[in-house]
């Protein structure tokens, strides 16, 4: 998978820690760098220096909202370090909690409490969309499948890819392009149907000297 500079602070309740591990443990696939708070501090570190520099230091604050994340003795504390900051929040809620204070200005977003991977996958991209680093993420995703040297390999990187719903002119002709030139992604089962649909759906976003290429695949 990609290999990323972005950096996440997770907040969450001491209630939610196992939820809090489970969640960081499948956005660290995508390649995110993720401080679970609580969970990364050592015994003896002085912990609110060390939260205070993780939350300085993150490009994107991630709060884990739940019944326990406002009765959390420090959750609010690190919101209103983060909102202090001007650092993105990003509230994703796994009940019926919704973003208040600080955080009321951002749309929460929704996930089950098994951490469906799909759920992750469409998260994943959610969250890197937000920043620069994201968008050179998604291109190096985008690069890994181009260089696709088994159907599996294409397959499984469009699953992910087809989980981003929205892509810039230059990622579409990128991935357009891709196609042309690697019959592992053309000729495979999911990544060949995904693509075409892609490209079909964005026709008048693509470069016009790809038309003619492409017209014979679609």
């Amino acid at each position: 998978m990609v290999t990323a500079s972005i950096e996440i602070f997770l907040s969450h309740a001491n209630k939610d820690k196992k939820i809090a591990k489970k969640f960081a443990d499948e956005l660290n696939q995508y390649g995110l760098k993720i401080f679970v708070a609580h969970e990364d501090i050592e015994i003896g570190d002085k912990w609110e220096s060390i939260l205070f520099n993780k939350i300085k230091e993150c490009d994107l604050f991630v709060t884990l909202l739940s019944k326990n994340f406002h009765s959390a003795q420090y959750t609010d504390h690190e919101v209103g370090i983060a909102y202090g900051l001007n650092k993105l929040i990003f509230p994703v809620r796994f009940d019926d909690t919704v973003p208040y204070g600080f955080m009321s200005k951002f749309q929460a977003k929704k996930i089950s409490p098994e951490i469906d991977k799909d759920e992750i996958t469409k998260l994943f991209f959610a969250m890197v969309s937000k920043s620069e680093k994201g968008t050179e993420m998604i291109h190096k995703l985008i690069e890994e499948f181009g260089d696709s040297d088994s159907y599996d390999r294409a397959n499984k990187t469009s699953d992910i890819l087809s989980q981003c719903t929205d892509f810039s002119d230059e990622q579409l002709n990128q991935i357009s392009y891709t196609f042309l030139h690697n019959d592992q992604i053309r000729d495979g089962f999911r990544s060949g149907r995904w693509c075409t649909d892609l490209i079909k759906s964005n026709w008048k976003r693509l470069d016009k000297d790809l038309h003619y290429r492409l017209e014979k695949h679609m």
